[in-house]
């Protein structure tokens, strides 16, 4: 069993007795681990660029639309 796994288990019995559903498991389960890698989730704003280029709205379709 990994530390990550031990450290989870207490989260992960409670939403099970709690019949939630597995992807919300999964989801928060996720979450935890950035958590724990002590992941921000934030981008660096050294990293951000402007944008270069747009593509043009008009060229989008929408496959479900009838014309």
């Amino acid at each position: 069993m990994t530390d990550f796994t031990k450290r989870f288990a207490p989260f992960l019995q409670k939403m099970t007795a709690e019949n939630l559903p597995a992807i919300a498991i999964k989801n928060f389960q996720q979450h935890y681990k950035n958590f724990i890698k002590e992941k921000t989730g934030l981008i660096p704003e050294a990293s951000i660029r402007p944008v270069q280029t747009l593509f043009d709205i008009a060229s989008v379709t929408d496959q479900n639309t009838k014309k």
